[in-house]
């Protein structure tokens, strides 16, 4: 009867965990094998690595009566290891290890182009002229309104870059996420792992003297290698996926708060610099001076002579007047507002859909983490209840059990992990509406 009890605590619990790998693959925006659940969702938004995780040791074990290796794989005292910050970081993914007082390169090419515009456009006119007959001319001209044309192109590189910089964190906030949460949950099962290495070690020792004795029979023994040899594959996965991402690009110390807000008012206040620069462009105070020589005309008896003159010349489009003008403005500054909300395209409309998806997804996730931990604790009191019979043909039973209970510790710090991520992101874009 304990023998089946074992059997079914452990088929149950392997359910509970695969419950909890599809969910948070739904959050995290990578769907299991098997798994048919593909909504998208929010993941991890604030974990990072601090150093390489040691990806590269062989965990070895052997399954037949030659001595075994350590099942962990441990690093050596050298070896860098894995740093996970979760809920009270202040790191979040992004674009480079950088802080808001740092200035991107594309920024710098958005004011540094507009600099070189305006320095055009603020210049005066020079222009010359001479005929076959020998007269010539030079003048000097300049249209007042450029100097204000030109002021309003070094703000519009600046605002751009404001627009710039508010849009990349949203967007880094989004699409960085999934792999933060893999990356939290990733480290966790690591570390959990890695700290069960020694009693996995033991307990493959003792199924193999067991067997030596004759006390199991080498079936039983193989399959205690087998549930060591799983935990051991999982631990070269979370390591795998460790190093797939302990090189991901991360913003330290970036301000996420209000970046929806900055990024409506960089669009205002660019749509407003369009309509004031449409204004200038319809209007021209033009003066202008210069120097004219004319040679004698024999013809005409015309003497030669040489004059000083200045002009000023006012013009206006009329169409700058027209209330439609006004009304086409409205519209657009309208427009663009709103498609950064649009469904599917606007990027704000894109950070509230992640976090009202994670929000929908945490509570099964949690639920599953639940059942796992259930599944962790039936496991560890069937092991205890095995290991205390008398019967050696249940001591097998109970070794095999002690390390899918392990399997299920793994899971278990997995989910905590990337639930605790998960929670810090939503509280994080949620930020962002403020």
């Amino acid at each position: 009867m304990r023998h089946a009890r074992s059997f079914s605590d452990r088929k149950s619990g392997g359910t509970s965990r695969v419950a909890v790998a599809c969910l948070l693959g739904m959050v995290t925006l990578a769907p299991l094998a098997g798994c048919s659940t593909t909504m998208g969702g929010l993941a991890g938004v604030g974990a990072r690595t601090t150093t390489a995780a040691s990806t590269n040791q062989q965990a070895g074990i052997t399954t037949g009566s030659v001595s075994s290796k350590d099942v962990s794989g441990a690093p050596s005292d050298k070896a860098e290891h894995v740093a996970l910050s979760t809920s009270n970081s202040t790191a979040l993914p992004g674009v480079a290890q950088t802080d808001d007082s740092r200035r991107s390169a594309w920024c710098d090419y958005l004011v540094n182009n507009a600099n070189a515009q305006a320095e055009i456009i603020a210049s005066p006119s020079v222009s010359a002229s001479t005929d076959d007959s020998g007269n010539y001319s030079v003048n000097i001209g300049v249209n007042l309104l450029d100097y204000r044309r030109a002021e309003l192109v070094r703000q519009s590189g600046e605002v751009k870059c404001s627009q710039y910089t508010a849009s990349r964190i949203i967007s880094s906030a989004m699409q960085l996420a999934d792999e933060a949460a893999i990356l939290a949950s990733a480290v966790a099962k690591e570390a959990y792992l890695r700290g069960k290495a020694g009693e996995m070690e033991k307990i493959a020792a003792r199924a193999r003297a067991l067997a030596n004795r004759g006390d199991i029979t080498n079936q039983q023994a193989d399959a205690v290698f087998r549930q060591v040899s799983a935990r051991k594959a999982e631990l070269e996965t979370a390591r795998a996926d460790i190093a797939r991402r302990k090189d991901f690009p991360s913003v330290e110390g970036w301000q996420i708060t209000g970046r929806n807000r900055e990024l409506m008012e960089a669009e205002s206040r660019l749509q407003g610099i369009d309509r004031e620069m449409r204004t200038l462009d319809a209007l021209s105070v033009n003066l202008e001076g210069g120097y004219r020589a004319l040679q004698a005309d024999t013809l005409l008896g015309d003497p030669a002579s040489e004059d000083v003159y200045a002009k000023v010349k006012l013009g206006v489009k009329l169409g700058a007047l027209s209330p439609r003008r006004r009304a086409y403005e409205d519209a657009a500054l309208a427009a663009r507002q709103n498609s950064l909300n649009e469904e599917l395209g606007g990027p704000i409309w894109r950070a509230s859909y992640a976090e009202s998806s994670g929000a929908k997804a945490l509570p099964g996730l949690k639920r599953a983490r639940d059942q796992v931990s259930a599944a962790k604790s039936s496991a560890e009191r069937t092991a205890a209840n095995l290991s205390a019979s008398e019967r050696p043909e249940l001591l097998a039973s109970a070794l095999a059990v002690r390390v899918e209970a392990i399997g299920h510790g793994a899971e278990l710090a997995g989910a905590n992990a990337a639930i605790a991520q998960i929670e810090e992101n939503l509280r994080r874009l949620g930020s962002l509406r403020q």
